[in-house]
């Protein structure tokens, strides 16, 4: 075993050696190499790990942002009179696309709660059929950033 006397104190080489092997996740060596062989692989074993570890990570940001828009619409006598769904999503669509973003998929906004359920069917008895929340669409949206 190599020794070395650094100002009094011995340190035991191989130990070193070991406890950093170990430290590192470095299992690949026997007790029968010698201290200059496993310093070797050591090093050769910090070389690859740090490359893999440049291989795997990116530095780069994500280059698209998204987000999620929602259409909503008007139910009962109002919505029958007044709303078009296609009015409300074109309208909607040219606003977000002034602002930068690009419509990716627009999707029904179907709202299985019971208790909306029941909330919209009192607003629409409680105003005589006139007016309710309907169920809208949800636009998802994407933009490069900025």
């Amino acid at each position: 075993m190599l020794q070395a006397n650094l100002g009094g104190d011995t340190v035991n080489r191989r130990e070193e050696l070991e406890q950093e092997a170990k430290s590192l996740g470095f299992s690949q060596y026997g007790s029968n190499i010698s201290d200059e062989e496993l310093e070797s692989r050591l090093e050769e074993f910090k070389d690859q790990t740090s490359k893999s570890d440049v291989v795997g990570k990116t530095d780069k940001k994500p280059t698209k942002e998204n987000k999620v828009e929602r259409v909503r619409l008007v139910g009962g006598i109002a919505g029958m009179i007044g709303t078009s769904p296609r009015r409300a999503l074109a309208s909607k669509i040219e606003e977000v696309n002034q602002q930068g973003w690009y419509v990716r998929q627009v999707m029904a906004d179907d709202t299985g709660n019971l208790l909306i359920l029941l909330l919209r069917s009192l607003i629409l008895c409680l105003t005589l059929f006139i007016y309710t929340p309907a169920n809208g669409y949800l636009l998802i949206l994407e933009r490069d950033q900025s």
